[in-house]
């Protein structure tokens, strides 16, 4: 062998291995979720793998501008490879450039029309673009090359659930669930599809059994079974169900709620309890308007409009009386409206009474202090 090939071939040699240990060092960095350094590494070897690897970090570390750059640089080298423009097309759609995206995933499905992937995709993205009826078709698609294609049989599933088509429901849905039965998504798709069908017989054990599968905390399973036992008379279990439902509203009950078990009572001749109920659902209807009033009281004050403005002043502190502020700005109003020196003392009397002694309500409580001082001086002045 001449000594210049022999060369050449150690230079080879030692570049390839010097490659090797930058391509070990990026990947462990991107493995451990180290994506910067992963990046400079990678950045490096100057390969279409190692831009690929580049883009995904870009991507991991919320970068999507590069991300979609880099992928799109893998591209132009490799226009035919199917995983980075599928990365492409998805990102796109996260970012929500659905025209991009759809574009990208019509070219994979050119390619390659028998990955169900691609389709579904497509549906998702033509159904962002507000297209349900084409998405359908995407879908049904996904279904034909694979069969078991959970994904787009729930797509498929809520597309008729929405339109109360009960047996195309059933047809995909079940398709769904002879392959996995517990499905919770398909299973409350078929719940809801008896539902909306007044078929609560069938509802009900199907409900039970999304409860039974973890889903406890999604109220609108405990309302829709709650309502199916109502329709069937059995009472206590409807009011068990809507128990349940209070308990998961417990920071912020929905009046309807109140309003629901009432009817149940009502239906059950418990009347007294009804009348409970209702009361409850009154009271959590009540709106408060403290600060709208408030919002007026301000603009009349700007515009000089002070009766307006003690007016709505006064309701702000009907609304909150715990609001301290409405109550002294009816004081400070007043002094510039009435003009009476012993009627704005009184105010100011009256708003100390209001005052608790804690450190929230020091700051009104130091003002009124202050100006009751000064009226005092000023009646002792005039001689009142």
């Amino acid at each position: 062998m001449k000594p210049y090939l022999f060369l050449i071939l150690v230079f080879i040699g030692i570049k390839a291995k010097a490659q090797s240990s930058v391509l070990t060092t990026a990947d462990s960095l991107y493995a451990s979720g180290n994506y910067t350094a992963a990046i400079n590494n990678y950045a490096k070897l100057g390969t279409t793998n190692a831009s690929l690897q580049i883009a995904r970090a870009y991507h991991a570390i919320g970068n999507y501008d590069k991300a979609i750059a880099e992928y799109k640089n893998v591209l132009i080298k490799k226009n035919t490879s199917e995983l980075p423009r599928f990365e492409l097309g998805k990102l796109l759609s996260k970012v929500n450039k659905d025209s991009l995206a759809l574009s990208e995933f019509m070219v994979l499905i050119k390619n390659n029309p028998k990955n169900p992937e691609y389709f579904y995709n497509a549906g998702s993205i033509t159904e962002k673009l507000g297209d349900s009826d084409k998405a359908l078709i995407d879908y049904k698609k996904a279904v034909l090359i694979d069969s078991t294609h959970l994904r787009s049989l729930f797509r498929i599933g809520r597309y008729y659930v929405a339109r109360k088509e009960v047996d195309s429901v059933f047809k995909y849905v079940d398709k769904g669930l002879r392959f996995y039965e517990n499905d919770v998504s398909l299973i409350n798709l078929k719940a809801l599809a008896f539902f909306n069908n007044y078929q609560y017989t069938e509802s009900i054990p199907l409900f039970e059994r999304l409860i039974a599968l973890g889903e406890a905390n999604k109220a609108h399973i405990h309302n829709k079974l709650a309502y199916s036992y109502y329709k069937l008379y059995e009472f206590e279990k409807a009011l068990e169900s809507y128990r349940n439902v209070l308990k998961l509203q417990a920071l912020n009950p929905d009046p309807t709620t109140y309003t629901n078990m009432a009817e149940v009572f009502r239906k059950d001749s418990q009347l007294d309890s009804a009348k409970v109920y209702v009361q409850k659902a009154i009271d959590e209807l009540v709106v408060v308007l403290d600060t709208e009033y408030g919002m007026l009281a301000g603009i009349a004050r700007e515009q000089n409009q002070l009766g307006e403005a003690l007016k709505y002043y006064r309701l702000a502190a009907y609304e909150a009386p715990e609001q301290l502020k409405y109550a002294y700005q009816i004081c400070a109003v007043g002094e510039a409206y009435y003009k009476d020196v012993k009627l704005n003392l009184k105010c100011y009397v009256d708003l100390k009474k209001q005052i608790k002694n804690n450190e929230l309500n020091s700051y009104f409580d130091a003002l009124a202090d202050k100006r009751i001082t000064e009226l005092k001086t000023q009646i002792s002045e005039n001689g009142g």
